[in-house]
């Protein structure tokens, strides 16, 4: 009984294992009462950086390498996707709870507001792009609603969670950056020759480093007409799925986001990538009944999880 009670606590602590835990304030955020102009726009749906918010962990590269390729199943209810975690241990990685800790972070990180806090409601549709183990590719389309919004807000992205499959470290599942698996030259040559990117920076001086690049397309005004409508975010290199591999290489789907309007809308561009050496026995075990996929090869699973979360901007 005791050890039942202790892992229950520690779930808790962790924060994906309760569900009802209260929103704890982000790094650096300013615990002082907000002006009215804040308390006006609380709730509002801003997309998160995972990029500037990203927590420490072992690099993608390094949890690749390290991971034992026993078999993890995702399993994708109506409500949820799960993971069981691996070696016998009784924790469950649930999208929903860690769905609910980060949108309770996102709140608190606007800092609280002067009059108690409005509760507002996200549903999120999600649907597994890519398990391979420890990362699990998502697409999420988020529709928020907030009681003092007009109108609900939202998006849909591309999000790629490590999943902490060690029984002994117990970290949270985090959002991962593209260049936690791949070089950053390598991901640099191929976006500086996509398309769209060719497009956006027709006329201007195309930047010789990838955050330089990243920073240049953010700050161009967004794209909307009779047949396209997206932007390119701050934290594109933290809007990516695996999609799948083709020989030597990866393709690798950055997704922009839809603005104004349209703002549901998903335009994805495709970098076919060289394969790391960190990811090349995982590709290799992936027909191994190590219940790792990718959803191009098995569209059987492709099932969608409709997940409802609620959260509390702080007072």
């Amino acid at each position: 009984m005791r050890s039942l009670w202790f892992a229950s606590v520690t779930l808790c602590f962790l924060g994906f294992g309760c569900r009802r835990q209260a929103a704890l304030p982000a790094p650096g955020a300013s615990t002082s009462r907000a002006p009215a102009s804040a308390a006006a726009s609380a709730g509002e749906f801003k997309p998160f950086d995972y990029a500037s918010a990203a927590r420490p962990g072992p690099a993608a590269s390094a949890l690749l390498l390290s991971h034992h390729r026993s078999p993890v199943t995702l399993a994708v209810s109506e409500t949820d996707l799960k993971l069981p975690f691996g070696y016998g241990t009784m924790r469950t990685f649930s999208y929903e709870s860690w769905a609910e800790w980060s949108f309770r972070h996102e709140m608190a990180a606007a800092g609280p507001v002067s009059n108690a806090g409005p509760t507002c409601t996200r549903e999120i549709k999600v649907t597994p792009v890519a398990w391979i183990t420890p990362l699990l590719g998502l697409r999420e389309e988020i529709y928020q609603t907030c009681p003092q919004e007009a109108h609900p807000g939202g998006e849909t992205r591309l999000t790629t969670l490590a999943i902490d499959l060690d029984r002994h470290t117990q970290g949270p599942p985090r959002a991962v950056l593209l260049t936690e698996i791949f070089d950053a030259r390598v991901v640099y040559e191929a976006l500086r020759h996509d398309d769209l990117v060719v497009k956006a920076l027709h006329g201007s001086e195309i930047p010789t480093e990838l955050d330089a690049l990243v920073k240049a397309l953010a700050e161009m005004s967004p794209v909307v007409d009779g047949k396209h409508c997206y932007s390119f975010p701050s934290d594109l290199l933290a809007r990516f799925v695996l999609h799948h591999s083709d020989g030597t290489y990866v393709a690798a789907r950055l997704g922009l986001p839809g603005t104004g309007p349209c703002r549901y809308e998903l335009t994805e561009i495709e970098l076919l990538l060289k394969m790391p050496e960190a990811l090349r026995p995982a590709l290799e075990h992936m027909g191994e009944n190590t219940g790792s996929f990718f959803v191009a090869d098995r569209p059987d699973q492709a099932k969608t999880a409709v997940v409802h979360v609620t959260a509390r901007a702080p007072e």
